[in-house]
């Protein structure tokens, strides 16, 4: 996933950073810049101009997929990638989604923030995933939330 993830922001002529334990070189410029997966836009003087993506993944507990997250509060990036493992014993996906939601609701970012949640559920039969998008309301205000 965060392979593809790499093809997609070379594709829109990003400079893109991945985790080279998770990435192979061919399809990444360097490697992680605090975040797992990263897009770039440089301007003709070689300045970062935006970041258009940050991803993080983890597929670990609650603690450490929180820890994650609490990473992309703090990026301005136009958008926000979460890949996760909804484990049973901390809510299974829709638990994370709401932890999510609440950490958003809890930190005083700007409005109209986006994070884009793909978790993957182990007691699905196959792959089964579920794909949430919050977006940041004002500072105190539940997000708004909806699941894909």
């Amino acid at each position: 996933m965060l392979t593809t993830l790499c093809r997609s922001g070379r594709e829109i002529g990003c400079t893109v950073g991945a985790n080279p334990r998770y990435v192979d070189q061919e399809f990444r410029d360097g490697n992680e810049w605090l975040y797992d997966v990263y897009w770039v836009k440089y301007d003709q003087d070689g300045w970062i101009r935006s970041m258009p993506l940050a991803a993080e993944s983890e597929w670990g507990g609650r603690d450490q997929a929180d820890y994650d997250f609490q990473k992309l509060l703090i990026v301005k990036a136009t958008v926000r990638v979460m890949i996760y493992e909804g484990r049973t014993r901390d809510g299974g996906t829709e638990g994370f989604a709401n932890r999510f939601a609440y950490h958003v609701e809890r930190f005083h970012g700007e409005p109209g923030d986006t994070y884009l949640l793909i978790g993957f559920d182990p007691q699905e039969a196959g792959w089964r995933f579920r794909f949430d998008e919050i977006v940041a309301s004002e500072a105190g205000q539940a997000p708004t939330r909806s699941q894909r």
